[in-house]
């Protein structure tokens, strides 16, 4: 066990308990989801005149009456362009572009239809973006693109079918839906700002330190996994056993800590079973002061409920105190076994901006 986790085993703390935020509302930026109105605007068209076409069509629709057919010539790209007005962007947790969609035909058996979710920040001119590609196989597959936007502020984004090679491909598209999470963020004073803690947010990288661990082998287990993650290729995977604790134990040098306003747990979370009936797992905030021994905690609790993706809002009023370490935590405070999926992980302390 390293350092850090070594002295975290032997941490225990008193809680102040808040209520659990539920899923946030996404904003959905199209608005001709269904196809079934053939006068109403399709929101996608080829970025030029010879990269493709998209018509409605009532022609074995996925769904209802019609549907969008889309062709998709070499190279060519088939956008739905959404800007915001400068710097009016929100901070987003995450993108998601669903649809159904049926790949039809192709001039070559080689060539597939990829789909991406795309999306620019105002922080900087690249974009980031998750894709994937479908075959001419003729079956109607249900496409999900969650794009972890980092509580970044979003400046333009877009769904998009392309080609990325030489030939056609024609497709079917219904059930169209480009949504934006909005980030729950602590308010930042003037004067200070928010810094994360936490540099492995969205677990996408397998070669990366997942920061959290048990506090010992009896606590539980932490593994990224790519079973049905959250978000994008990857999430964390939390095993808590009985009164098992699972954190992340972020030092400061001594007396180097901020005097800070405030510390926040961010994360979406799925609890997913439980080995008794009515457990909870907690999601905590906690923090330790150089003026003191004793910690400050916040905690929410969850239940199981396997079909759903929580948003995990757990904030500490640290009232200017100097930090000493702080911790973001998972925990179980009875018997059993729980078993939940975390990302998009965040640990704010907002704190005054550096001279």
């Amino acid at each position: 066990m390293s350092t850090r986790n070594l002295l975290y085993a032997f941490i225990a703390t008193a809680a102040l308990w808040q209520p659990a935020a539920r899923a946030a509302t996404p904003v959905d930026l199209l608005q001709n989801h269904d196809f079934e109105n053939p006068e109403a605007a399709l929101e996608f068209e080829p970025v030029s005149e010879v990269e493709g076409t998209v018509a409605y069509t009532n022609v074995n629709p996925i769904d209802g009456t019609g549907s969008m057919k889309i062709t998709v010539n070499d190279y060519g790209r088939l956008t739905g362009w959404y800007q915001y007005g400068y710097g009016s962007g929100p901070n987003a947790s995450s993108v998601v572009f669903s649809a159904k969609v049926r790949v039809d035909s192709t001039t070559d058996p080689d060539v597939k239809l990829t789909v991406c979710a795309i999306a620019y920040f105002m922080d900087s001119q690249e974009p980031s973006s998750v894709c994937k590609q479908f075959a001419a196989d003729q079956q109607v597959v249900d496409v999900r693109l969650a794009l972890d936007t980092n509580d970044r502020q979003l400046n333009y984004l877009f769904p998009q079918f392309s080609l990325d090679n030489s030939g056609t491909v024609e497709a079917t598209v219904d059930d169209v839906h480009y949504e934006v999470f909005e980030a729950q963020l602590p308010p930042v004073p003037d004067g200070f700002e928010r810094v994360d803690r936490l540099a492995n947010n969205g677990f996408e990288d397998a070669n990366a330190d997942l920061g959290f661990a048990a506090s010992s082998v009896f606590d539980g287990s932490v593994a990224r996994t790519t079973t049905d993650p959250i978000i994008g290729d990857g999430s964390l995977h939390l095993s808590v056993n009985s009164f098992g604790r699972i954190g992340d134990l972020l030092l400061y040098g001594f007396g180097s800590g901020p005097f800070a306003h405030s510390v926040t747990l961010t994360a979406k979370l799925r609890v997913e079973s439980s080995t008794v009936t009515g457990r909870k797992l907690n999601a905590c905030a906690i923090a330790y002061f150089l003026d003191s021994q004793e910690p400050a905690t916040v905690c929410q609790q969850f239940g199981v409920d396997p079909g759903n993706v929580v948003d995990v809002y757990v904030s500490l009023d640290t009232n200017g105190r100097q930090l000493n370490y702080i911790i973001p935590q998972f925990s179980l405070d009875n018997s059993g076994t729980v078993e939940a999926t975390v990302d998009s992980v965040h640990y704010y302390v907002v704190q005054p901006v550096a001279p």
